[in-house]
C-alpha cells in the first residue's frame, strides 16, 4: 500500500513540474504578446494629440473647431492652419449633461465640461510643430498633451505623482505641544554632508558661545493642560529656534557664479523651406544659443519653415525680403535671452588722400564701340534674355507602352520602401512586382513584333528589314580608308578640272579678235 502510495506521490510531483514548466513558458508567452500589444498601441497613437479646455457645442466639426483653436489660442497663421491635414478627429467619451433647475421653463440640459479632443495627424512633422509649440498655452485654460495606452499613463503617474491642488494652498492645522515638541528640530545637517561641505571649504566656523553666557539656558514654555496651540502648515520649512547646539546651515557659503558663455552660430542656408528639421536638430545638438540665418527664401506671410525649424523654448526674429526672390535673415535665439531689434543709421566715412593721382591714358574709338557694344547687349539681355532649352533626344521604344510606364513607376515605390525598411513582406512584393514586369515588357514587345511582321508579310522589304532588326546585329560605321578618301578626293577635284575647262572654252569662243585692217582718223 505505501509503495502505491509512493508511486502516486512521485507521478504526481512529475505532473506538477510539467505543469509549472508550461505555466512558465505560458507566462512569457503572455508577457510577450502583452509587450506586442503595447507596442503596437503606441506605434497606432504617435501621430495622435489630446486638446483638452475646448468648448463643446452640439452637432460640431471638431477638424474646424481644432484649426480655429489652433489659428486664435496658439498664433499659428491662418495659411499655416490650413496647409495641417487631419486624418480624423472626434470628442472621446460620452456626453455628460445634468438638468438643472431651469430645465422646465424650457431650456436644455449642458456639459458639466468639455470633453477632449483626439486628432490624428497625417504628417508626423506637422503634430511634432504642434506638440512644440504647446507652450504658447501657458497660463491658458488649455492643453495639448500626447496619447499613450493606460498602461503607459499609469507607469508615468507612478513615475510622476500629481499633487492635489489643495496640497499647494496653505491651510491652517492645530497642534498640541507634544506634537510641536516632536516636530522641532527634525531638519539636521548629517555628519557626512557637513564634513563634505568642510572639506569643500564652504562650511564657515561657527561663532563661539561661552558655555556661562547664558544663551544655552532652556526655557521652559508652560500651557494649560488640554489646551491647543494653533499653528499654519505649509509646504516651505518652519524656522527653527535651536535650543542646543546643532549645525547652522545659515554659515554655509554660496558657491561663486559660474562664467556665463554664449555660442554663435552663423548659417548661410539657401532655402530654409527644405533644411527646416535638420536646422532644429543643429541647433538641440550643438545647444547653439543664437543661430544667424541668411538666405532664408522666405516670403513675408510665410511662417511655417521657421516654426518647423524652431525648437521648443526657442524664439526668432525674421526679415524676408519685401518684393523679389532671394534674400531675407532671421535670428533663432533661446527664450531666456532677451534680445531687441535695434536700427542702425550709419553715417558714411569720408577722408582725404595725400597721395597724387594721375589721369588715366586717352580712350580709343575702338574702346568706345566695345563699351556701346557691351551696354546694348546688356540692355538686350535685360529685356529678351537668353534662355536655354535642353532637348531630350531619347525616344522610347515602339512597343514600349503607357501601362508598361506605370507598372516601371510602381517598381520604383516598391523598391524605394523595400530599401527603407528591410522587411522581407516588401523584398517579396518587390521581387514579385519585377516578375510581373518582365513578362509584361516580354508579351509587350512579342505582340508588337507579331503585329508588324503580320502587317508586312506582303511587303518582304520591310519584312526583311524587320527580321535582320530582331536577328542581326546594327550595322556599324564603315571602316576608315586612305583610298576611300582619295578617291572622294580626286572625284572632285576632276569635277572641278572639267568645270574650269569649260569655262574657258566657252569664253574663248565668245571672244572676237581685232581686226587687221587700220583706218586712220580724217584729218
Amino acid at each position: 500500500m505505501l509503495d502505491l502510495l509512493r508511486e502516486e506521490i512521485s507521478g504526481l510531483r512529475q505532473t506538477v513540474s510539467t505543469m509549472e514548466v508550461k505555466v512558465t513558458e505560458l507566462t512569457k508567452d503572455n508577457n510577450e504578446l502583452r509587450a506586442s500589444l503595447l507596442d503596437l498601441q503606441v506605434r497606432s497613437m504617435r501621430d495622435n494629440l489630446i486638446l483638452t479646455g475646448i468648448a463643446e457645442t452640439p452637432n460640431e466639426d471638431t477638424e474646424e473647431k481644432v484649426k480655429d483653436f489652433l489659428h486664435k489660442e496658439m498664433d499659428i497663421p491662418k495659411d499655416n492652419v490650413e496647409a495641417i491635414s487631419f486624418a480624423w478627429s472626434h470628442r472621446l467619451g460620452k456626453v455628460k449633461t445634468f438638468a438643472k433647475a431651469t430645465a422646465s421653463r424650457g431650456r436644455s440640459s449642458q456639459p458639466r465640461s468639455p470633453r477632449p479632443i483626439i486628432v490624428k495627424f497625417e504628417l508626423s512633422k506637422q503634430r511634432e510643430m504642434i506638440r512644440r509649440l504647446a507652450p504658447r498655452l501657458r497660463g491658458k485654460p488649455y492643453g495639448i498633451s500626447e496619447q499613450f495606452p493606460p498602461v503607459i499613463v499609469d507607469r508615468r503617474r507612478a513615475l510622476m505623482p500629481i499633487s492635489p491642488p489643495d496640497a499647494v494652498k496653505a491651510t491652517e492645522h492645530t497642534y498640541a505641544p507634544s506634537d510641536l515638541h516632536a516636530l522641532n528640530n527634525n531638519h539636521r545637517l548629517t555628519t557626512a554632508a557637513a564634513t563634505a561641505a568642510s572639506n569643500a571649504g564652504i562650511l564657515s566656523r561657527r561663532r563661539y558661545i561661552h558655555r556661562g553666557s547664558g544663551h544655552n539656558r532652556h526655557r521652559t514654555l508652560h500651557y494649560p493642560k488640554g489646551t491647543n496651540i494653533p499653528s499654519l502648515w505649509t509646504n516651505s520649512r518652519p524656522h527653527v529656534n535651536t535650543t542646543h547646539r546643532t549645525s547652522n546651515l545659515s554659515n554655509l557659503r554660496s558657491p561663486p557664479p559660474a562664467p556665463l558663455s554664449i555660442s554663435f552660430a552663423l548659417l548661410n542656408t539657401r532655402s530654409l523651406t527644405n533644411k527646416s528639421p535638420v536646422i532644429s536638430e543643429l541647433i538641440l545638438d550643438n545647444n547653439i544659443d543664437f543661430l544667424l540665418l541668411t538666405e532664408t527664401w522666405q516670403q513675408p506671410s510665410d511662417y511655417y519653415a521657421l516654426n518647423q525649424a524652431t525648437p521648443t523654448n526657442y524664439s526668432y526674429i525674421a526679415k524676408p525680403r519685401s518684393s523679389g526672390r532671394g534674400g531675407g535673415i532671421a535670428v533663432l535665439h533661446k527664450q531666456s535671452l532677451s534680445v531687441t531689434e535695434l536700427d542702425l543709421n550709419l553715417p558714411p566715412i569720408s577722408f582725404p588722400l595725400p597721395s597724387p593721382l594721375t589721369r588715366p591714358p586717352p580712350s580709343s574709338p575702338d574702346d568706345y564701340a566695345i563699351l556701346l557694344d557691351s551696354i546694348l547687349s546688356d540692355s538686350l539681355n535685360s529685356m529678351a534674355p537668353w534662355k536655354t532649352i535642353t532637348v531630350s533626344f531619347t525616344t522610347s521604344s515602339p512597343w514600349y507602352t503607357s501601362e508598361l510606364r506605370t507598372m516601371k513607376q510602381t517598381g520604383r515605390q516598391l523598391e524605394r520602401l523595400y530599401k527603407k525598411t528591410h522587411l522581407t513582406v516588401h523584398a517579396e512584393a518587390y521581387k514579385q512586382h519585377i516578375s510581373s514586369y518582365r513578362d509584361a515588357l516580354l508579351a509587350a514587345k512579342s505582340a508588337h513584333y507579331s503585329t508588324l511582321i503580320n502587317s508586312t508579310n506582303r511587303n518582304p522589304r520591310i519584312l526583311f528589314s524587320t527580321v535582320k532588326t530582331l536577328l542581326q546585329p546594327p550595322d556599324n560605321n564603315p571602316p576608315s580608308s586612305t583610298d576611300l578618301c582619295n578617291s572622294f578626293l580626286h572625284s572632285f577635284n576632276n569635277k572641278i578640272s572639267q568645270i574650269n575647262t569649260s569655262l574657258t572654252a566657252s569664253i574663248t569662243n565668245s571672244f572676237t579678235p581685232p581686226s587687221p585692217d587700220f583706218h586712220p582718223p580724217p584729218p
